[in-house]
């Protein structure tokens, strides 16, 4: 840059001039916590191990979507896609649910989560802890063994990191684990890798 403009932080000055869309310039204060989100899967501030997907329009919209199972909610046999109705006693109810979930989960140690599941409501006592969040799931679509459909393995590939919830390998012991464990499995396996930033 011909002119560089004087005084100010010189780095984000630099970065300031650069134009690039796939750089950016984390302050100093916030450096290790993007380290972290760069190189391992673990979630900041500690969690219970799960994820949830919002369903609008209907009563009580938080539904779990994938639970973790090296984290306290795998550990207490949470299940996937439970409805969860309270958390540490409050309803999540209509419009505010998700706001009220993260924010208890947020600024609380100690997570109760009502959850109702196949016509069962069951308490899970939970408390949070230091968790690394897997990078590969594995889920079988089209499954329907009365047609004698066999189902379609497909493997989800969020991110490369070398620590996650294989904190010896990260993803690609993950990964490996999982082509181990079902040498035999003659199904189809499609690898996801959309979103990835790689």
């Amino acid at each position: 840059h011909p002119n560089p403009p004087e005084g100010g932080d010189p780095v984000q000055t630099l970065y300031s001039i650069l134009k690039d869309p796939y750089t950016n310039y984390p302050v100093p204060a916030k450096s290790e916590d993007r380290a972290t989100q760069t190189n391992t899967s673990k979630i900041i501030g500690g969690d219970v191990g799960m994820r949830y997907y919002n369903i609008v329009d209907v009563e009580y919209p938080i539904f779990i979507s994938r639970v973790y199972p090296k984290s306290p909610a795998g550990r207490a046999g949470v299940p996937r896609y439970g409805n969860i109705l309270k958390v540490n006693g409050v309803k999540l109810k209509g419009e505010h649910a998700k706001a009220t979930y993260d924010s208890t989960l947020a600024f609380n140690k100690n997570i109760d989560l009502l959850i109702s599941y196949k016509g069962d409501t069951t308490l899970y006592k939970l408390q949070k802890e230091e968790v690394f969040a897997p990078t590969v799931f594995v889920d079988t679509l089209f499954e329907n063994s009365s047609k004698g459909y066999p189902g379609i393995i497909f493997v989800t590939i969020e991110g490369f990191k070398p620590v996650t919830a294989d904190q010896d390998s990260g993803t690609y012991g993950e990964l490996k684990s999982y082509l181990i464990s079902s040498k035999k499995d003659k199904r189809v396996r499609v690898l996801d890798l959309r979103n990835n930033p790689g």
